[in-house]
């Protein structure tokens, strides 16, 4: 049976030493990290005999061949060298297909998060597991984030208090948003206030055994954690966006001090301006704080409610806007860069997910 080197090869720092694993491996290379070593994995990139790949590292390294056998079966041990099952078959080939795509790092993703090891949460042991190890974390771990985000140094803008109820019906919602007329006799402060309530607010809070206080919003959220966070560009007639972030334990606006105009909007958010007609309303920008999720769920795979949380947001706030009389557009391509610059986030632990421009519908604009 034919070898290669394992997927996605990692060399980390572990003690002051570098080690050598590979994204699916759960154990490390016993070994001194021979750069020699790292050059004969490169050259395994295809399904090759085992004589034929000792006989490469031997005259790499300058040992025998049976010595080379031994190492190459130590390599397989430490799931650097894998076999050529059907199952590895079939991964290789994905790796194949993504990486010509130009998703390589997704890829290695991918296969890191879903070899992690999880719990059976398909009977009680898993769950006792589960509570257990949320237990361990309150009582050895950094104590969990807020599930508000506070910018403190920014003084809140208050927002009026929404209306209790929309009155708008499942059908008119569900309607195309050209049709839907914006309330009679709201003015445009509590329609903004009702948006950003009924999109991203807190409607009220409940309490988890083990975790506590968690606050409630009309998306649901893996874990109750609610990591998505909203910032705001509000557009006057012809004049620059002001740039804000919706304060969720205050039912405000935080002004971050900035101002852009609706081209920077369409060349760092949009980047399609064609696909809208007329000026904006708003850009609501959607960052997602992924620390709130650490501490609910310890697997790797579970990065991914962050994505879920935010496309469940983005489907309430276009019902809503829709409710309101706006129409609205949302995207996920937006220059992360340059919006983090903006908002002053940091980019990797609250990146930026996603956008929602919101405009008056064309009826009544």
């Amino acid at each position: 049976m034919r070898i290669a080197r394992a997927h996605a090869l990692q060399i980390q720092s572990m003690g002051g030493e570098l080690r050598l694993t590979s994204a699916t491996a759960r154990q490390w290379y016993k070994g001194k990290l021979d750069p020699r070593l790292v050059m004969f994995l490169s050259k395994l990139g295809k399904w090759t005999q085992p004589d034929s790949a000792a006989t490469t590292l031997a005259g790499m390294v300058g040992i025998t061949h049976e010595r080379a056998l031994e190492e190459i079966s130590r390599l397989e041990r430490a799931e650097l060298v894998i076999r050529e099952t059907p199952e590895m078959i079939a991964l290789t080939k994905a790796q194949h297909i993504w990486g010509q795509a130009g998703w390589a790092a997704a890829f290695e993703y991918q296969v890191a998060s879903d070899s992690a090891e999880r719990l059976d949460y398909t009977n009680q042991t898993g769950q006792q597991q589960d509570v257990g190890l949320m237990h361990q974390q309150r009582r050895l771990g950094p104590p969990a984030p807020s599930h508000y985000l506070d910018l403190l140094h920014h003084p809140a803008s208050s927002l009026p208090q929404p209306r209790s109820t929309l009155s708008v019906d499942y059908g008119e919602v569900f309607r195309a948003a050209n049709d839907q007329q914006p309330p009679a006799g709201v003015a445009p402060m509590q329609r903004l206030s009702d948006l950003l309530y009924y999109s991203f607010g807190q409607t009220g809070s409940k309490r988890l055994p083990v975790s506590g206080t968690h606050v409630m919003k009309t998306s649901p959220s893996g874990g109750s954690r609610h990591p998505t966070e909203a910032y705001v560009i509000l557009f006057a007639e012809n004049s620059q966006g002001s740039v804000s972030h919706y304060s969720v334990r205050n039912h405000a606006l935080e002004p971050l001090g900035k101002e852009v105009s609706q081209q920077w909007v369409d060349d760092h958010i949009l980047e399609k301006p064609e696909w809208i007609t007329g000026p904006l309303s708003m850009m609501i920008i959607l960052t997602s704080v992924a620390e709130r999720n650490m501490h609910r769920y310890r697997e790797n795979f579970t990065y991914r409610p962050l994505h879920h949380d935010v496309g469940h947001v983005i489907e309430t706030t276009n019902l809503v806007a829709h409710s309101l009389g706006y129409t609205t557009l949302a995207g996920y391509s937006l220059m992360d860069n340059a919006v983090s610059e903006l908002l002053g986030n940091p980019r990797i632990s609250e990146p930026s997910m996603g956008f929602i421009a919101v405009r008056e519908s064309k009826s009544w604009s």
